[in-house]
C-alpha cells in the first residue's frame, strides 16, 4: 500500500491542516482513513472522493486539528 499525502493550510491563521491523501485501497471507507490518521492526532473530518457509482477514487482529504499532528502523519505516511 502506498500513500501520497500533501499538506495545505485551511486558513493561514488556523492551526488545523488538510491532508490530501491518495493511493489508498478502493475498499477503504471514511472510518478506515480516520482510524489510520487518528494514530497521529485528532481527526476533525474525512472526505473520500467518489465516482457517481459510489466507488472510491482512492483519494480524499483528512482534516487534523493540530498542525504538528498533521506534519507527523505526513512524515509517517508519505510515499
Amino acid at each position: 500500500m502506498k500513500f501520497d499525502v500533501n499538506m495545505k493550510d485551511t486558513v493561514k491563521s488556523n492551526a488545523k491542516l488538510n491532508l490530501f491523501v491518495k493511493n489508498f485501497p478502493k475498499t477503504w471507507n471514511e472510518e478506515e482513513l480516520k482510524t489510520l490518521f487518528s494514530k497521529y492526532g485528532t481527526v476533525e473530518s474525512v472526505f473520500i472522493q467518489r465516482l457517481e457509482t459510489g466507488q472510491s477514487k482512492c483519494n480524499g482529504v483528512v482534516l487534523l486539528k493540530d498542525k504538528q499532528d498533521a506534519a507527523k502523519a505526513k512524515d509517517a505516511l508519505n510515499g
